[in-house]
């Protein structure tokens, strides 16, 4: 497999593992997050899925956003580019740059 599968069957899991947890990741304001770090209980954390969350805490913003966004909600892709109020050709473009980065972090 080529490292963005990688990153998006890992970020699939990373978001799989926070709706069932119930988290409603990231449920926190920014500024929390920056001080208190993750929103998992790390001891529960498996190390890969560790691993994706740490690559989308230091994500560029943006990035953060459409990731979250995409990996840890439910909805269409029409409602997922609405919650954020983008296009859906705006949504793709930013989403696969997003996991392009990420591959290039978790390698």
């Amino acid at each position: 497999m080529t490292p963005i599968h990688v990153a998006r069957a890992l970020l699939t899991r990373w978001g799989k593992w926070a709706m069932a947890r119930g988290l409603g990741y990231p449920s926190i304001s920014a500024h929390e997050s920056l001080r208190i770090g993750s929103v998992f209980d790390l001891g529960d954390l498996p190390p890969d899925i560790y691993a994706v969350d740490i690559a989308v805490q230091k994500a560029l913003p943006q990035h953060k956003l459409i990731l979250v966004e995409h990996y840890t909600k439910t909805g269409t892709i029409r409602e997922h580019a609405a919650r954020l109020r983008l296009r859906k050709s705006t949504y793709f473009d930013r989403l696969e740059l997003a996991e392009t980065r990420l591959a290039r972090e978790l390698t």
